[in-house]
């Protein structure tokens, strides 16, 4: 028992052992995963990584996602980006990676945490309904607005977090406190992941 204790500080004091990835509790089914352009791009090539993007009607004929992942204690900002052809396919591809100070990506987990990001419900995310009291409800509409959506990948787990128009529905619904925690996370990321 002795040994094993001093492997283990031995290879912690080296970093061996990894930094401290947050928890993530698979959110998904095989169809999701498998129509995931994320899940199928970096599966597996990342100890952690979380994606962002922004989806619409109006931009749909591309895809861009701004991702923060880490592998053997390093820390990379990347940008996957991809057009519609004519044919309706998509373009392969093109994607820039940049390595970041380890840092920042340490903050930015810590701040996810601190917001309780991770544990985030999506249903929650989307009520868009108020309960007035005596049995009346009021349900508010957004009529082609964005979703915001993260894509959560480890080795074992993958998970999603997304939000329909998260700014409207919060001035809306304010009691909804879930898409507050969203929009701050939101932000903390965009800022890092420009």
């Amino acid at each position: 028992m002795k040994i094993q204790l001093l492997i283990f500080f031995i290879a912690s004091s080296f970093g061996v052992l990894g930094q401290n990835l947050p928890h993530i509790e698979a959110s998904t089914n095989l169809h999701e995963r498998n129509n995931s352009v994320i899940y199928k791009a970096f599966h597996d090539q990342y100890d952690f990584l979380i994606s962002y993007s922004e989806e619409s009607y109006w931009w749909s004929n591309r895809c861009e996602y701004r991702i923060l992942a880490t592998k053997d204690d390093a820390w990379y900002c990347l940008r996957y980006t991809s057009k519609q052809k004519n044919d309706k396919s998509f373009s392969k591809p093109f994607i820039t990676k940049q390595k970041i100070r380890k840092k920042k990506g340490d903050l930015l987990l810590d701040e996810l945490s601190r917001l309780g990001f991770w544990t985030l419900n999506q249903d929650s995310l989307n009520y868009t309904t108020k309960h007035n009291g005596g049995g009346r409800t009021t349900t508010y509409t957004v009529s082609d607005g964005v979703n915001y959506k993260f894509e959560i990948l480890t080795r074992e787990e993958f998970k999603t977090i997304s939000a329909y128009e998260p700014d409207y529905f919060i001035q809306e619904l304010p009691e909804y406190k879930q898409r507050q925690m969203f929009i701050y996370s939101r932000n903390a990321f965009k800022v890092l992941c420009k």
